[in-house]
């Protein structure tokens, strides 16, 4: 085994053990690292010149920094000096569309694959377990699998779905992750057959995972669905508490800020993250683009904070004819109905939505039609809106893989 192996072992028993301290431990822990990470910003072309009015007294005055600003000028995050060779590079596009290049050292790749496997381990997982992924990409081979410990199947996300059930079918897996919108697709395919697969577990995380998604879920596979909340400039941000429903903060590993309009701190708003693992390229209060609010203390006596939800993506939020602004999470309580496989909303102009949809059948009835008028009616305040029905074959997915539920052309 190389040398990551023992560094991805050392850092998984350490953050294991941290997630059990005190708040006020984790929080004189925190701020250690996050010195450590505004000092190699000072080193990067991006930072440098904004740093020197700063420090970490006034951290909550430093400059938010945009997906446009990465997507901008990548190279200007990287510490100088550093043999860029060396690094691994990631490209995503997102679920915005704003292309982004990232850049990680080894000590952050064995981190965010550390922290990986811990958040699993709290979820449930056993090494004897097959663990079954429908992604995008095909993940790297555990060192261990050669020996039947912590075995992987991996199924293409954008393979045909009902090909991907019967590879389920025949592979007969312990466990099934990640995305609710390709995990809804599995449990309704599943309710269909005849002879139902049973889960021990699902893991979720990608989307938005909604209430209506876990249920049928869990009552499809029976089993409990463990969600987390990652993106792909920082890794894991925060995991289901297995005791509870609420969402703890991977602190040691990221700053989680809730900030409204103005920016200023709040109990619900905008997520801000800063990296305190990625030594290469700082990312300091980066507005990730998502929409959450804080929870209060959680009974299972860990000391990491916790988020109440993530409501969605700041990014899909809706004008009103009215000019009020609204969740998108407010109209799409319909997850996957009989009459309907997959559903997605546009909002074509302030007072138009398109509701394209993959029938069931052949189409769908004018009842149904009516119904989900009404709840797009009723998730815009009853404001004056039209809706128009676009039967489709198949809904695709972003570059990224995700599934939008609801693309606004109207919101900036």
């Amino acid at each position: 085994m190389d040398s990551s192996f023992f560094q991805r072992l050392k850092i998984f028993l350490s953050i294991r053990q941290q997630q059990w301290q005190s708040k006020e431990d984790l929080d004189d822990l925190q701020k250690k690292k996050l010195q450590g990470i505004m000092d190699l910003a000072e080193k990067t072309k991006f930072y440098g010149r904004l740093l020197n009015d700063f420090s970490i007294d006034d951290f909550s005055k430093f400059p938010i920094t945009t997906k446009a600003d990465l997507a901008g000028a990548p190279e200007d995050f990287i510490c100088q000096g550093l043999d860029k060779s060396k690094l691994r590079v990631e490209t995503t596009s997102g679920s915005t569309g704003i292309p982004k290049k990232l850049f990680f050292d080894s000590y952050a790749t064995n981190y965010r694959a550390a922290l990986l496997a811990m958040i699993q381990l709290e979820f449930g997982r056993s090494p004897f377990d097959l663990y079954a992924e429908v992604s995008l990409k095909t993940p790297p081979p555990f060192p261990l699998s050669s020996i039947g410990l912590y075995r992987k199947l991996y199924f293409p996300l954008l393979d045909d779905e009902q090909k991907t059930f019967s590879k389920l079918k025949a592979k007969k897996p312990d466990i099934l992750a990640w995305y609710p919108s390709m995990l809804t697709m599995m449990a309704r395919l599943n309710n269909d057959d005849g002879n139902p697969i049973k889960l021990k577990k699902v893991f979720s995380g990608g989307e938005l995972l909604t209430d209506t998604s876990r249920k049928l879920i869990e009552e499809s596979f029976s089993c409990r669905v463990f969600n987390q909340y990652a993106a792909t400039e920082v890794g894991a941000i925060a995991f289901e508490c297995p005791e509870e429903h609420s969402l703890h903060v991977n602190s040691n590993s990221a700053l989680v800020e809730i900030v409204d309009g103005k920016g200023r701190p709040s109990g619900s708003g905008r997520i801000i993250i800063t990296s305190l693992i990625n030594h290469a390229m700082p990312l300091i209060r980066y507005d990730i683009g998502d929409l959450a609010s804080w929870g209060g203390e959680c009974s299972c006596g860990r000391g990491l904070p916790v988020l109440k939800s993530i409501s969605g993506r700041a990014d899909d939020l809706i004008t009103l004819p009215s000019g009020k602004i609204r969740s998108a999470r407010h109209i799409i309580p319909l997850e996957y109905l009989d009459s309907v496989k997959q559903y997605q909303i546009i909002q074509e102009s302030e007072n138009l939505f398109t509701f394209r949809y993959v029938p069931a059948k052949t189409s769908i009835s004018k009842n149904a039609q009516e119904y989900f008028e009404s709840q797009i009616r009723t998730g815009c305040l009853g404001e004056d809106i039209f809706v128009d029905f676009e039967p489709v074959e198949h809904i695709r997915r972003g570059k990224s893989g995700k599934l939008r539920k609801v693309i606004s052309k109207v919101t900036i």
